[in-house]
């Protein structure tokens, strides 16, 4: 798989996936294993042992790093062959290309590009996960459609109304979308003033019938990592009057036509709503909503990414999803020099 920025940080795991047993996670067309070395930092080595071509995911972790479950060669943290269980000499040429790993606000990003190149500076802010007093979910979903499609799909909300009923929000009607581009990040944010209150705000910042300001506040930083604020006001008033609700939107690709969809919701802790009806939110959208339409849209396309190729209309409400796009392809072109 080509059609990815190298250079850039990813999301491989939530923090949680990584117990003690090692997790096996495709990603860029390869098999990962995932595993903690014994001071609990995490690791990621392409899922095959150099030897027999076994899966490191079939073995198990060990202080100093992974044991094939085959033939009992241990790989450390950085793809070395360490140990051979046998007794034998260490076979020459025996390692496993590792990937440079930082663990930040519950995330494990993954850097697949050069590893001189790594600059955990450059790594999304998500730090509301990790504020106190809140209630957070977590989920993963895998779409069978290209990554891009669904950047696209998330930069232009004007889909919303019409396949996220309980969401809502009358964009079509009295919307107001402002679209903001700075270096390699491309702000897309909705505004509906003096609307009436949806059902899933309803149940989250209850207004009792008295309608409301509702935001849609979306920040994606290259190459698909996106955060998504949903606001509400009583119409009229301040943001800091009301309510946000903020949520993570984290795309990984796994193939050419699927996508690792990385998603985080939160609520202040002492919020009514309980946490499970917060998640059937979410799933229903995520799952039962979005993907089948844009895994639809990828069999219509055939295999890939083949936006351009088909030539699309546009509308004004594009904008957002172009500029990500837009500047995705400018990275892309600038690292293949």
């Amino acid at each position: 798989m080509t059609n990815y920025l190298k250079n850039a940080w990813y999301m491989i795991a939530w923090g949680h996936e990584l117990e003690a047993e090692p997790l096996c996670r495709k990603a860029f067309g390869e098999k990962l294993v995932l595993f903690r070395d014994e001071s609990g930092h995490p690791a990621a080595l392409i899922d095959r042992c150099p030897h027999r071509f076994a899966p490191l995911s079939r073995g198990n972790v060990v202080a100093d790093g992974i044991q094939c479950g085959y033939h009992g060669l241990t790989f450390a943290t950085d793809g070395r062959c360490i140990r051979n269980a046998l007794k034998g000499p260490l076979p020459k040429g025996a390692a496993v290309r590792s990937f440079p790993l930082h663990e930040r606000d519950e995330i494990v990003w993954l850097w697949p590009g050069d590893p001189d190149a790594v600059d955990p500076d450059t790594i999304p802010d998500f730090s509301y996960i990790t504020e106190t007093r809140r209630k957070n979910i977590f989920g993963l979903s895998t779409m069978q459609a290209n990554y891009r499609l669904v950047i696209d799909n998330l930069m232009d909300l004007s889909h919303v109304e019409f396949l996220h009923p309980a969401i809502g929000g009358a964009l079509s009607e009295n919307g107001k979308h402002a679209v903001k581009h700075e270096g390699t990040t491309v702000h897309s944010n909705w505004l509906s003033e003096n609307v009436p209150n949806t059902v899933s705000l309803e149940t989250w910042y209850p207004t009792n019938g008295e309608r409301i300001d509702h935001r849609f506040d979306m920040r994606w930083e290259a190459p698909s990592n996106i955060y998504l604020g949903v606001s509400a006001t009583l119409a009229g008033q301040t943001r800091e009057e009301g309510f946000t609700l903020p949520s993570a939107h984290l795309l990984t690709p796994e193939t050419e036509s699927s996508t690792h969809y990385f998603w985080h919701g939160s609520l202040p802790e002492d919020h009514p709503q309980p946490l499970d009806e917060l998640r059937k939110i979410f799933t229903v959208a995520f799952d039962e909503e979005d993907a089948p339409m844009l895994e639809a849209v990828q069999e219509s396309m055939g295999d890939a990414d083949r936006f351009w190729e088909f030539e699309p209309v546009m509308l004004h409400t594009d904008s957002g999803a172009l500029r990500a796009r837009r500047e995705l392809d400018r990275l892309l072109a600038a690292e293949s020099k």
